[in-house]
C-alpha cells in the first residue's frame, strides 16, 4: 500500500487566500531513533535515581511526573563519576527532542549531534572509532549514557545488598 503522506501545514492566511506547505523529507528514521533514545536513556535515569532514594517505599515518583530535563537537574555529581560531562550532552539531546517534538519539519544538521559526537571521542580517546552519521551516534551516544547509569544502579545494588550470615 502507498502512503499518501503526511497533510500540509497551514503557513499563511493572507487577504482571505490560505497558502498551504507540503511536508517534504522529513526523516522519520531519525526522528523515530532520536526519540526512542531520549525514552530510553530516561528510563535508565529515573531507574538510577530511584534505585537510591530513601525510603524506596515512601517516595511518589510516579506522582511527581518530573520531566526529563528536571531529572537530569538533579542527578548528583557522584552518580556518573569519570563521565560526569555526559550531563550537558543529555541537556542536548533533550533539547533535540524538543524541536523533533515542536517542530515536524526539524532536520538535524551537521552541527546538531557535536556535543554528542565530542562527548564519544573525549571518552574513547579515538576518534576515528566514533561514527559519522546521525543513528550511529545516538546509539552509541545511548549505549554509553544508558551503561553509565546501569554501573551507578548495579554499584548500589552491590552495596547495599544485605549481608548473609
Amino acid at each position: 500500500m502507498k502512503r499518501s503522506g503526511l497533510p500540509p501545514l497551514l503557513k499563511t492566511i493572507k487577504d482571505g487566500n490560505i497558502t498551504w506547505e507540503r511536508l517534504e523529507g522529513v526523516d522519520h528514521d531519525t526522528l523515530g531513533y532520536l526519540l526512542s533514545c531520549h525514552l530510553i536513556i530516561e528510563h535508565y535515569l529515573t531507574e538510577a535515581l530511584k534505585s537510591r532514594s530513601w525510603p524506596l517505599d515512601e517516595l511518589q515518583w510516579d506522582a511527581a511526573r518530573l520531566s526529563f530535563s528536571q531529572k537530569v537537574r538533579i542527578v548528583p555529581p557522584s552518580m556518573l563519576g569519570q563521565i560526569s560531562s555526559l550531563i550537558p550532552c543529555l541537556k542536548h539531546l533533550n533539547s533535540l527532542r524538543n524541536k523533533f517534538s515542536h517542530d515536524i519539519a526539524f532536520r538535524l544538521s551537521g552541527d546538531d549531534l557535536a556535543p554528542l559526537s565530542g562527548f564519544l571521542k573525549d571518552l574513547i580517546r579515538s576518534p576515528e572509532e566514533v561514527p559519522s552519521g546521525a543513528i550511529e551516534i545516538l546509539e552509541m551516544f545511548t549505549a554509553v549514557a544508558c551503561s553509565g547509569f546501569a554501573g551507578y544502579i548495579a554499584r548500589g545494588a552491590h552495596e547495599f545488598k544485605p549481608s548473609r550470615s
